[in-house]
């Protein structure tokens, strides 16, 4: 009979507190301007260079003859392939990147006009044209800082940008092959989804720029492009939370404060 009485007991209990039967609670994703340690980041787009003017220096043979060449040009790029990968560290709102980022895109058809004069002579000097197609990568080492700005969602908005050296490298070129060091820079906005609890995916659109250069064979202004991106951060840590456990403690005490227990 007292087996009976409490059996109806702990029936009783639990028809009054249902949750004291969950073992535990699902995992929570807390906003990335909660979350802090390090992750990998990767991404992949498209871009789409600005024109840059130039000029190209230096002596010409032709027909046999030396002739110093005054060329001027004017670079239409077509539409080219963007990716970037590094590591990054989340301190809360804010994250800081290093990256490599890598574009590659082409100069097609371009028409240059030069003058050639003659160093033994002032006669006027000979104009000619050419035509030549290119291909133009860059290889940049990136130093990057973004702010994130909490919503409670799983979707976060960012805003930030990075700077580092740029290496350009030009095949193809009328001349000879060209290697261009500068200093390049980079900026971002974008949306970020938290996905998992070790996982981020984003978009994003980015304007890369870089400092006016110069070789031993051309100058050229600044060479930017517009772009756009996807891709996934890999968190290195945990970002949901603990699972709680109901204990028996828990359950006393809620059937203490509930005055429907007596």
């Amino acid at each position: 009979m007292a087996l009976g009485a409490g059996n109806f007991a702990l029936a009783w209990s639990l028809c009054l507190f249902p949750e004291a039967t969950e073992a535990a609670e699902p995992p929570k994703i807390v906003p990335t301007g909660e979350q802090k340690g390090f992750y990998a980041t990767f991404g992949v787009g498209a871009s789409q260079p600005e024109s840059a003017n130039g000029s190209i220096y230096g002596n010409r043979v032709l027909n046999g003859q030396l002739y110093n060449s005054n060329t001027s040009l004017t670079l239409w790029p077509s539409p080219g392939i963007t990716a970037e990968t590094g590591i990054g560290y989340d301190f809360g709102p804010i994250r800081t990147e290093l990256t490599y980022l890598y574009n590659d895109f082409a100069i097609n058809n371009t028409v240059i006009k030069y003058q050639l004069q003659d160093f033994a002579s002032t006669n006027t000097p000979i104009s000619k044209s050419t035509r030549f197609n290119a291909n133009v990568n860059s290889n940049s080492l990136l130093l990057s800082s973004y702010l994130d700005i909490k919503t409670g969602s799983h979707f976060v908005p960012y805003i930030g940008g990075g700077i580092g050296p740029t290496s350009f490298q030009v095949s193809g070129f009328p001349r000879k092959h060209e290697s261009l060091e500068v200093l390049g820079y980079q900026a971002k906005i974008g949306l970020s989804y938290l996905a998992s609890c070790t996982t981020d995916l984003f978009a994003e659109a980015t304007y890369k720029g870089a400092s006016p250069s110069q070789s031993n064979l051309v100058d050229s202004s600044s060479i930017n492009n517009w772009g756009a991106r996807i891709g996934a951060r890999l968190r290195f840590a945990n970002r949901c939370g603990s699972p709680t456990t109901k204990t028996p403690s828990a359950i006393n005490e809620a059937t203490a404060n509930n005055p429907n227990t007596e």
